[in-house]
């Protein structure tokens, strides 16, 4: 061993040591050209994990924007559906014989009993779906629409 292996050196700076190795005009051995292409891999390999994230992240607010959209018209397709299905009971009201051409199919569509009597919650659906003066949001029926009146048959509306 010779004198100078114990004495200390300063270490090159990694920015330093980093741009000599990325200098194509820098002569290099073979390790460090080695050095050179696995520095570049995992520099391509880096941006394209970034490019990923930031389209994933795009995509995501994007889905929540969509999520929006797509609660708004859940939301009305169940008024649509509560306001179609008001109707039919307001037309089962009137025809609720158990031989009655009109109402028994109607029962079986909503799937009410062929001689069930209606609930005054399907009383009320139905009183709202014709908007009657004594409408059904009066006493509350309507104003939940994920705590619907039982009108179908087996469904408390509750979730």
């Amino acid at each position: 061993m010779d004198d100078n292996s114990k004495t200390p050196m300063q270490a090159t700076p990694r920015g330093t040591l980093l741009a000599q190795i990325m200098d194509p005009c820098q002569p290099k051995n073979e390790r460090e050209w080695a050095a050179k292409r696995e520095i570049e891999r995992l520099q391509d390999a880096l941006k394209k994990a970034n490019d990923q994230a930031e389209h994933f992240e795009r995509e995501w607010y994007l889905r929540g924007d969509a999520l929006a959209v797509l609660t708004a018209v859940r939301d009305e397709l169940r008024n649509v559906l509560r306001a179609k299905d008001g109707l039919l009971l307001w037309a089962l009201y009137h025809h609720q014989g158990g031989s009655s051409p009109v109402g028994q199919p109607i029962r079986k569509i909503l799937g009410i009993g062929q001689h069930d009597h209606l609930t005054p919650g399907q009383i009320a659906l139905a009183k709202a779906g014709a908007l009657l003066p004594d409408n059904a949001e009066s006493n509350g029926a309507l104003a939940h629409p994920t705590r619907t009146p039982s009108y179908r048959a087996g469904t408390t509306g509750e979730k």
